[in-house]
C-alpha cells in the first residue's frame, strides 16, 4: 500500500509540473537568459532547489527560495507580481510545482528555464558556487 501512495504522489508532481510547463509558463532559452541577466532591469532568477543544490552550484545573479516556499519568499520580498521571474530547479518538476504556486497567486511573467540547472551546466555556462 505504501509503495502505490508513493507511486501516486509521483504521478501527481509530475502532472502538475506537466500542467505547469504547458499553461501557465512561457519557457526561455538558455542563452536568452543569459543575455537578459546583463540588462537593467534583469529579470529575477529563482533557484527552488534545496540550499545544499543551490551552494553547489547555481547560475549567476539567481536567489535560492525553495520550491514549496516560492510565493510566501517572493513576498517576503516585496518582488512585484507583474515583473518577470525566471524559475529553475535541477530537471524541471520543483519548477513546475512552483510555477503552479506563482499562478494561482498572480504572478503575470512567470517564465521557465529550458533545460532547467542539468541544461545550463551541459552548456558550460557560468556557474556560481556557495551562498549569495
Amino acid at each position: 500500500m505504501k509503495t502505490f501512495m508513493r507511486l501516486d504522489k509521483y504521478l501527481l508532481l509530475a502532472v502538475l509540473s506537466a500542467l505547469f510547463l504547458t499553461a501557465c509558463s512561457t519557457t526561455i532559452v538558455r542563452s536568452e537568459l543569459q543575455q537578459k541577466l546583463l540588462e537593467s532591469p534583469a529579470p529575477l532568477v529563482v533557484d527552488v532547489r534545496t540550499e545544499g543544490e543551490y551552494n553547489a552550484g547555481h547560475i549567476p545573479r539567481a536567489i535560492h527560495i525553495p520550491f514549496y516556499a516560492i510565493a510566501s519568499g517572493l513576498e517576503q520580498r516585496a518582488f512585484p507580481k507583474e515583473k518577470p521571474v525566471v524559475i529553475y530547479c535541477e530537471h524541471g518538476p520543483r519548477a513546475g510545482l512552483a510555477g503552479i504556486s506563482l499562478y494561482f497567486q498572480d504572478f503575470k511573467q512567470v517564465y521557465s528555464l529550458e533545460g532547467h540547472m542539468q541544461g545550463w551546466r551541459k552548456s558550460g555556462l557560468p556557474v556560481e558556487v556557495g551562498p549569495r
